[in-house]
């Protein structure tokens, strides 16, 4: 139970980046596209900002943190690159925040021109954020022993559905 505990809470830490930035960044239906993040527009509202652009993301990260802290007992060689993962998710909240503070003070866009100005901003965040946190997961996954290895490939897969 205690391994499981670990590779689901190492692989939701390394996701609430990554799902943060999917939406952040979205297309049509997304935060910056219509402007829906701010309660206007198409897409999804009120309670994605607050996941996204809101305090709330960063006390997720702290409380999924202190979770798997709480939980597991690293091992010397797991120590230093779990600390990188966490820094590195904890630095790309930061960039995402910084552009949501962007995007509201600009407001709603107006014109097609700022609705793009708005897509490369959070295309421009994204890739900053998944170029930081998957070199430090990455590390992390390479201390792991195999089976770790395997039930977070499980994990990130479907293929986890149809294992026991």
């Amino acid at each position: 139970m205690k391994r499981r505990t670990l590779i689901v809470s190492i692989s939701s830490l390394g996701a609430v980046a990554l799902v943060a930035v999917t939406l952040f960044a979205a297309g049509p239906g997304g935060a910056f596209a219509h402007g829906g993040w701010r309660g206007g527009g198409h897409g999804w509202g009120g309670h994605a900002e607050a996941r996204i652009c809101g305090e709330s993301r960063d006390a997720r990260i702290d409380d999924a943190i202190r979770f798997v802290e709480a939980f597991v007992d690293f091992t010397p060689e797991q120590t230093g690159p779990w600390q990188a993962l966490t820094g590195a998710v904890k630095n790309g909240s930061a960039k995402i925040g910084a552009a949501c503070e962007t995007v509201a003070a600009e407001g709603r866009p107006a014109q097609a021109p700022q609705h793009l100005a708005r897509a490369e901003l959070a295309l421009v965040t994204a890739l900053g954020v998944v170029q930081e946190v998957r070199p430090a997961f990455v590390d992390l996954y390479g201390k792991l022993n195999d089976e770790q290895r395997t039930r977070i490939d499980d994990l990130l897969s479907k293929r986890h559905r149809y294992r026991r």
